[in-house]
Order: structure tokens, then C-alpha cells, then sequence
């Protein structure tokens, strides 16, 4: 008789931290604060690479001009680095495109979603769309900064524990093309110096990730709140860590490539991974509980 008690009593703890819990998840309108995510196989990105394919051969001269833009916007940054003769200012630049890209991707999100809802993608179009997305995405572009100026942060953190001079980074270079660079001796004072500013710009650049790789296309087709998108994006990559990891590293091989074609392949790479960005959302969040935003 006592077990029984006992037993029925812990069910109705439990039934009551459910119930709790649930009332939690929800918002006061009765939506989930975080949107159900679907478990992914890994050869999901590959599958959104390919509908961005045909996304760019749908909508060619948008995307190019997109590209282009990009392309362009980049090659820029990286002149005046290399003007200036800073290494280390060429990398800080580039590094912090990683937390701007995700917003310039907006505006490549309003092409994919106009071909799904069966309209003609222009760049007049995909401009609008981003004028209005603006205020709601102001939230989003604070956050960015945030983590924009604890990155930039992080590096004036390592020149200080590793203060470097240009006869360094010349002793690097040297050592590097003669094959003879060791983490002790010449040059090796700035390979602990980029070794430092690797490792704290992986950690921000994985934060950042986490949250943007679902959270601004939802916001681009949903009504709903910044933090709903941000923390159903952090959710996603959680339930899908290996999935998320083979997107994550494709993106980086497309980005160096890019670079390593002094940012002209930027002009097909940054359409094919914004409309790759946009089909990973479709595919892993059902966004159904929340209403379409209107452009």
C-alpha cells in the first residue's frame, strides 16, 4: 500500500515538472519557443547544395549579381589589407566576414523562397526584401556585433599574451617556405601568435554558426521573434552535430576557395551557399506554427 502511494506520488511530481516544463516552452500566444526540429541524415547538405544549384540556373541574374557584389565587397577589404602591408589586419578582416555573411545572405534567402512560391526572383525584389527585413533583424545585427567585438576583443587578448613584430612574421614566412618552421625558433613566435587567434576565432566562429545556420532564413519567412530563431537554431545543430559539421566544414572549403581565386568564385559560391542555407532550413525546422511574412 505504501509502494502504491509512493508510485503515485512520484507520477504526479513528475506529470507536474512536465507540465511545467511544457508551459515553459511556450510563448503567451501558446507557440513553442523553440520550433521542432527534424533529424537529419548526413547527406543532407549535399541535398542542399543541389537544389542551390538549381536555384542559381533558375534565377541566374540575380544571383550573379549578388555574387558580385559580394565578390566585389571582399576583394575591396582584402586590397586595402595588403595596402597597408598588414598580415595580421588582412586576417582580422576576412575573419570577421565570417559573422557579416550570414547577413548579406538575406537578401539571397528572398530568391530561393520567391522560386518556391513560384515567383519571378528580381534584384529589385530581393533589395525590398531586405528593406523590410531590416527592423526586425535589428535584434540579429546586435547580436553580430556583440560577438564581433568579443572576437576583435580576443585578439588584442592574444598580442598581448604574444607580441609579434614584422620580423616576425618574415621569419615565419621564411622558415614556412624553407620547410624548416617548429613550434621553437625562428618564426615560431608568430605561429604561436596565429595559433592563439586560430583558437579563439574557431570558438567564436562556432558560436556563431550555431547561431545563424537556421535562425535569419526563418526569420525571412516567418513572422517570429529573434530569440525563437536563435535558440531554434542553436537546437538544430545540437540534434544534428554531425550533419551540421559536414555543412560547416563544406562552407569553409568553399570560402577558401573562393579566396584562393582572389574572391571571383565568390561571385557563384556566396548564391550557392546563401540558397544552400535557405534548403537546410526548409529541410530541418518546421516553422508551420508561425505565419508567412509578407514582402
Amino acid at each position: 500500500m505504501n509502494q502504491k502511494t509512493e508510485q503515485n506520488t512520484k507520477n504526479a511530481t513528475i506529470n507536474k515538472v512536465d507540465k511545467k516544463a511544457n508551459n515553459s516552452a511556450n510563448t503567451s500566444d501558446g507557440r513553442l519557443i523553440v520550433a521542432p526540429c527534424k533529424d537529419l541524415d548526413l547527406k543532407a547538405p549535399l541535398r542542399w547544395l543541389t537544389l542551390a544549384w538549381k536555384d542559381i540556373k533558375r534565377a541566374p541574374k540575380v544571383s550573379m549579381s549578388w555574387g558580385f557584389i559580394i565578390a566585389l565587397a571582399s576583394l575591396v577589404v582584402a586590397f586595402m589589407a595588403f595596402k597597408l602591408g598588414k598580415f595580421a589586419l588582412l586576417a582580422v578582416l576576412l575573419s570577421g566576414f565570417t559573422y557579416v555573411a550570414p547577413l548579406l545572405g538575406v537578401a539571397l534567402y528572398s530568391v530561393s523562397r520567391g522560386i518556391e512560391m513560384g515567383k519571378e526572383p528580381t534584384f529589385a525584389y530581393s533589395l525590398r526584401f531586405v528593406k523590410r527585413l531590416i527592423p526586425h533583424a535589428s535584434a540579429f545585427f546586435i547580436v553580430q556585433l556583440v560577438i564581433l567585438l568579443l572576437w576583435s576583443r580576443s585578439g588584442m587578448v592574444a598580442t598581448a599574451f604574444i607580441p609579434t613584430t614584422e620580423n616576425d612574421q618574415t621569419l615565419f614566412w621564411d622558415a614556412l617556405k624553407s620547410g624548416h618552421l617548429l613550434f621553437s625558433g625562428e618564426g615560431s613566435e608568430f605561429l604561436h601568435f596565429l595559433l592563439l587567434g586560430s583558437t579563439f576565432g574557431a570558438i567564436f566562429a562556432t558560436l556563431t554558426f550555431f547561431i545563424t545556420a537556421v535562425s535569419l532564413p526563418m526569420l525571412a519567412d516567418k513572422r517570429v521573434d529573434m530569440i525563437t530563431v536563435i535558440l531554434t537554431s542553436i537546437n538544430a545543430c545540437l540534434r544534428n552535430k554531425w550533419t551540421m559539421l559536414i555543412w560547416a566544414i563544406l562552407i569553409i572549403i568553399f570560402l577558401v576557395v573562393g579566396m584562393l581565386t582572389f574572391f571571383i568564385g565568390y561571385i557563384v559560391i556566396m548564391p550557392l551557399l546563401g540558397y544552400g542555407a535557405w534548403h537546410a532550413y526548409r529541410e530541418t525546422i518546421d516553422a508551420s506554427n508561425w505565419p508567412a511574412r509578407e514582402i
